[in-house]
């Protein structure tokens, strides 16, 4: 668990400059839209500015019992209807079905995937390279490969790491933040409810507790500006 909590760097954090131009978000598995930047995806949207979806996995692997092509198929439907929530619209997300828990043995596609989607001026949303989880930092490392070739503005948003990174090992870290208004806080949160799968089962434990989430009752959300 982190040393330093992660409130002592996000209280600190400046304001974020979002840039009102097309925004790429790169979504390692359905939930993570919302529990990512779900805050950020409603203000860009209702900004009109194009959001575009890059959905990774389809989130199969969340429970073991739980056969992949069924769990697949539900988690994919409960993100249509968060991003819904979030006012993104309808076939705005690309998918790209990679496997979930194993997307660094196909980091150079998704790299590759990114290089063609991108272009001059975008503003790029991906896991920060360091946010604990392996899917999570692939995203990351392949976003960041694919910026380097254009003149991109890059953020890194956070999860996991809130609760298994100790952000003392990183004290170069440029955090910063985006405050959201009462709508759009309701909107994350009427977003977070579509992952049903996530939240509650009657088999597994399930893959949210309150804790994993309890950040997004916070009046903002925090992204790392890439170096």
């Amino acid at each position: 668990m982190p040393e330093m909590p992660w409130e002592t760097v996000t209280s600190r954090a400046a304001a974020l400059d979002l840039p009102q131009r097309r925004t790429i978000v790169v979504v390692p598995h359905p939930d993570d839209e919302t529990l990512l930047a779900g805050g950020l995806i409603t203000r860009q949207a209702g900004r009109g500015v194009q959001v575009i979806i890059v959905a990774v996995t389809d989130g199969e692997a969340a429970y073991p019992t739980w056969p992949a092509p069924g769990l697949g198929r539900t988690r994919r439907c409960e993100q249509d209807k968060a991003l819904h929530m979030l006012d993104v619209p309808h076939g705005s997300t690309i998918r790209l079905h990679l496997p979930d828990g194993s997307v660094a043995d196909h980091e150079r596609e998704l790299t590759d995937t990114l290089s063609d989607l991108i272009e001059p001026d975008d503003l790029i949303v991906a896991p920060w390279v360091h946010d604990w989880h392996p899917d999570h930092e692939a995203c990351g490392r392949a976003a960041t490969a694919a910026s380097g070739t254009q003149p991109v503005t890059l953020i890194g948003s956070l999860f996991w790491a809130y609760h298994r990174v100790d952000p003392v090992a990183y004290p170069e870290l440029d955090v910063r933040r985006l405050d959201l208004t009462e709508p759009e806080l309701n909107r994350r949160f009427n977003a977070l409810d579509a992952h049903r799968s996530q939240l509650q089962s009657s088999l597994h434990q399930p893959i949210l507790s309150p804790q994993l989430f309890e950040h997004l009752g916070e009046h903002a959300e925090h992204f790392v500006v890439a170096s």
